[in-house]
């Protein structure tokens, strides 16, 4: 007979005694603070019970104060949550393998969750809660609300850690964005203004991908049509090349012309179509496709623009 399998499993922090990382079992705790109406952010209601012929649209209030209902509110009071606490870990790693070998099998959860467990810090919080109002990542990802398992965040992450950091990617995407949050943690009080300009470019960027590709935004071209599919590889190229401004100018004002170039690169060359769909974390096919859409916006808009990696292309 095997061990119960645990509803919760935690890391206790190694900075600060008592206080715990959620590995698993966030959406519970989550539902849980929902039905009890605890902390609630605006706009977000209460849960009630449903599917109960006694209970049926009850909520924890109801059941507190509802003299028919009281053994109900006790066993839910009394309920146990099976725990498992992780501690004295000494690398992050440890974590991440906890996390994905528990969700093996399951909808696969962002690891921006862990990450902000890990590496909380000014900068963190401050894409968070940007990513909720910034409507190119609603846009980007066709979202309404933000995104639960943090995605939305994620690819903010992704954007400021290829602006700021690109010349040291080493081909390891994890390994760059914890640094990433890392850094422009310990710098925010410095460099707090720059990221903020960095999130005004952001949002122009994506507004001029747009106003070039339309619906086919940050989608790749096969030679036939573009997939539906969204493309983070596309993204970064994109986002980074049209986060400068004259750059985006100049694009914006021959847009038909940077599209099929955009069209002919995906057609005409195998480097460049095999960097945005096999192995596109590797250091080469992330040197492959900014230098080659660098260099051919560079030809077709006229100017000298400079690619942020060598590749051997």
């Amino acid at each position: 007979m095997g061990l119960p399998i645990p509803q919760l499993v935690l890391a206790e922090s190694l900075n600060q005694k008592g206080k715990f990382i959620v590995i698993d079992g966030k959406q519970r705790l989550l539902s849980l603070q929902q039905f009890a109406g605890i902390n609630l952010e605006d706009g977000i209601e209460t849960l009630k019970l449903n599917g109960l012929e006694m209970l049926n649209g009850a909520d924890y209030r109801s059941l507190c104060s509802d003299s028919r209902t009281n053994n109900y509110f006790a066993a839910f009071e009394n309920q146990s949550i099976r725990t498992v606490v992780v501690r004295n870990w000494q690398k992050e790693e440890v974590l991440f393998l906890i996390f994905h070998r528990l969700n093996t099998g399951s909808v696969p959860l962002s690891p921006q969750e862990l990450r902000q467990a890990l590496h909380p810090g000014p900068f963190l919080k401050f894409v968070a809660k940007y990513s909720e109002s910034s409507e190119a990542v609603k846009k980007v990802l066709g979202l309404s609300r933000p995104d639960f398992r943090m995605r939305d965040v994620e690819l903010l992450v992704r954007y400021f850690a290829f602006r700021n950091y690109i010349s040291t990617y080493s081909g390891n995407l994890k390994q760059f964005l914890d640094d990433t949050c890392k850094d422009l943690n310990k710098e925010w009080i410095n460099g707090k203004e720059r990221i903020e300009h960095q999130a005004e470019d952001f949002e122009a960027a994506v507004k001029t991908t747009f106003d070039i590709f339309g619906d086919n935004s940050f989608r790749k071209w096969d030679g036939r049509t573009y997939e539906r599919r969204f493309n983070r590889a596309v993204f970064d190229i994109m986002t980074y090349y049209f986060s400068e401004e004259p750059v985006r100018e100049k694009a914006s004002d021959a847009r038909t012309t940077v599209k099929s170039a955009f069209e002919k690169l995906c057609r005409s060359n195998n480097d460049f179509l095999r960097s945005m769909e096999t192995t596109t974390k590797s250091k080469e096919a992330t040197a492959t496709r900014f230098t080659l859409w660098g260099e051919s916006l560079g030809r077709v808009l006229r100017m000298p623009i400079k690619t942020p990696l060598k590749s051997k292309k």
